[in-house]
């Protein structure tokens, strides 16, 4: 049944839900789709945010085909609340409010033993090999579970926010590979200068974490800071 087993396969029993349903390049259409029911180690959760990905946006452009699945909802990026649990799942409870990370590493390999689950051979990320968040219900693997990707969170943070947290998890480890933490001054004590390609959603991130990281306002056109280095942000696209 292939690596995300049945998570595959429609499922037909009732009820139904709202979905989101990827029927091929361009083509997206709101259908009624079985609502899943949660089998041994497995979480349903009612999504409360979904957020399109830039990946999602190619996906439906068609430049994007690896592991994606025709005729199911996509969507990776969420936050919700769980609606119900597998025989056992401890931990979670019906009502916790929960985020996702979407990547799902075995845990066991070379890669995942040196943090680099980006790059495990085995992983799975949901809303490709399973059914996606663009839908009322999305059901988390037992794997996925049990490896932590589902996180309960506080009740300050608002699913919208929630939703971003894997971009903005991709932005922390990025500039934590840079060394960014750590920065004190070049090696002729000048302050160094950070430069952003791009200000759309990733690279606004990347301003807000660096300003935060310097002591600075987060804003732009903020002046700056007296710190470490400097930002700067370069976008060709005039409509940004």
């Amino acid at each position: 049944m292939g690596r995300a087993g049945r998570y595959n396969t429609p499922m037909s029993a009732k009820p139904t839900m709202p979905a989101l349903v990827f029927e091929g390049p361009d083509r997206l259409r709101l259908r009624e789709w079985p609502r899943p029911e949660p089998g041994p180690g497995e979480v349903l959760i009612r999504v409360g945010a979904a957020t399109i990905c830039g990946t999602d946006v190619r996906i439906v452009a068609g430049r994007k085909t690896r592991d994606v699945r025709i005729g199911h909802p996509i969507g990776h990026e969420c936050a919700g609340t769980v609606a119900a649990v597998g025989p056992g799942v401890g931990g979670y409870a019906p009502g916790d409010r929960v985020g996702l990370c979407p990547v799902v590493s075995c845990g066991r390999c070379e890669y995942c033993r040196a943090d680099h689950e980006n790059l495990c051979a085995t992983r799975i990320t949901l809303g490709y090999h399973t059914d996606g968040s663009f839908a009322e219900y999305m059901l988390i693997p037992a794997l996925a579970v049990a490896r932590g990707n589902l996180f309960k969170l506080p009740a300050s943070v608002s699913f919208e926010a929630a939703a971003l947290l894997e971009p903005l998890g991709c932005c922390i480890n990025g500039q934590h590979e840079m060394g960014l933490g750590e920065l004190t001054s070049g090696d002729d004590g000048r302050r160094l200068r950070l430069v952003i390609f791009g200000a759309g959603p990733i690279g606004l991130m990347h301003l807000l974490l660096a300003k935060a990281r310097r002591g600075g306002t987060p804003r732009a056109d903020a002046p700056a800071a007296e710190s470490a280095f400097e930002v700067v942000v370069v976008e060709r696209l005039e409509h940004r």
